[in-house]
């Protein structure tokens, strides 16, 4: 018998668009769209990337991350167990003459099936960790280490439980603003000190716990958001709405 749970694509179910991030990003509201861009700006706060830097972007959904950070980069594996999804990113890439992406199918559940390209400098888990449950994450972030040089680093952003981001998915689940979340989308709940333990038990350090979008998503001109976010990130705030964690894998 097939294992349905890992079969089972949510984003259908749900009546979620391959295209959704895409147009969250780029064709929504601007609360929506300067929500997604702030993680955008969280990435290029505590990531260096470089020409010289390989990223495994899990989770790649409608290809955000590839769209701005593509040139940035020496190559992108973008994988993601949503076909549609995929053929989307595809087809976004080819648009903006994009060449140095490959998309890839498959489950972060079950990356040792996934034959993936080699080893990363960069492994990304944006609106993703939560999407999947304790255990689950636990074995992926194990194993993650095989396909993460010496030096590379994890960088997560989730939702923060420990803050006002639990009412706010009550409150969005209530009236379907948009699609659900808890118990649907969200299966685990994270806040500094879990999201810090699961990775810090499978061996990494910990280069970064911080939060943002606590009020910088919500200022309508997108210039002022952006420098809002960033005054989020450098000050160490600890009940933004979203967290970014930063790990690093010491093994030599």
């Amino acid at each position: 018998m097939k294992n349905k749970k890992v079969e089972e694509i949510v984003e259908k179910r749900l009546g979620i668009p391959p295209d959704y991030q895409h147009k969250a990003l780029f064709e929504s509201n601007f609360l929506q769209s300067n929500w997604h861009a702030n993680k955008f700006t969280a990435l290029s706060y505590c990531l260096d990337l470089s020409k010289n830097v390989c990223v495994l972007d899990l989770g790649a959904g409608s290809g955000n991350f590839e769209i701005i950070f593509a040139k940035r980069v020496k190559y992108i594996t973008a994988l993601d167990y949503h076909k549609e999804a995929l053929d989307f990113v595809k087809s976004i890439l080819k648009k903006n003459k994009i060449n140095n992406v490959k998309s890839v199918y498959g489950d972060i559940r079950n990356l040792k099936k996934i034959k993936l390209m080699g080893i990363y400098d960069v492994i990304l888990l944006v609106d993703v960790i939560e999407h999947i449950e304790l255990d689950e994450a636990d074995k992926m972030i194990k194993y993650l280490k095989k396909i993460l040089a010496p030096g590379g680093r994890i960088c997560v952003i989730t939702p923060n439980y420990k803050s006002l981001w639990i009412h706010m998915e009550t409150i969005l689940d209530k009236f379907t603003i948009v699609p659900h979340f808890g118990g649907h989308q969200h299966l685990a709940k994270y806040y500094p000190d879990n999201l810090k333990s699961v990775f810090e038990k499978n061996g990494y350090t910990t280069s970064l716990i911080q939060s943002f979008n606590l009020f910088s998503f919500a200022i309508p001109i997108r210039s002022l958001s952006t420098l809002l976010c960033r005054l989020e990130l450098a000050s160490n705030i600890k009940f933004g709405n979203l967290l970014l964690g930063v790990f690093k894998n010491e093994k030599k």
